[in-house]
């Protein structure tokens, strides 16, 4: 009984952190590109409450049979993910290359993200960002549409 009572105050806290009441939606935005020498199929789940974006989990596959291709587009994407998380926080990610095809998992988790910072070097973006600095849903959606992906809630 006292091992019950203990995951429940812990499933009440957990609750109560992250945010209980809040009603959470997703959208998903896919795109898919094509190049003479690569393929990047990408996945974009935006998780929403009310207007504002908390998270988005970007899930990208890149196919080549050029394995030099394929070792530069790893490069680059570590390299990405790791300055936008030392710069502004809030990125977790992993990408791995298997030789034929480099797999990337990114989240990010805006309540961590120095959204002022980055309102700040992303001047285009201010717009996306309301006065409390949350980062707007509709210019989320609108910036991955503009890439040419298709977002369905």
């Amino acid at each position: 009984m006292k091992k019950l009572m203990i995951v429940f105050i812990f499933c009440v806290c957990l609750g109560v952190i992250s945010g209980c009441g809040k009603k959470s939606e997703m959208i998903e935005c896919t795109l898919l590109q094509k190049d003479t020498s690569y393929e990047l199929n990408s996945t974009f789940k935006i998780k929403i409450a009310g207007d504002i974006v908390d998270t988005i989990e970007i899930v990208e596959m890149i196919t080549s049979k050029d394995k030099t291709v394929l070792d530069a587009l790893e490069s680059a994407a570590n390299k990405q993910y790791k300055s936008k998380n030392d710069l502004y926080g809030g990125y977790t990610y992993k990408v791995t290359n298997d030789g034929t095809k480099v797999d990337s998992k990114a989240t990010i988790n805006f309540n961590q993200v120095n959204i002022k910072q980055f309102a700040e070097d992303n001047a285009i973006l201010k717009k996306y960002i309301d006065k409390k600095n949350h980062m707007k849903v509709d210019g989320v959606v609108a910036m991955y549409e503009a890439l040419g992906a298709v977002c369905k809630k």
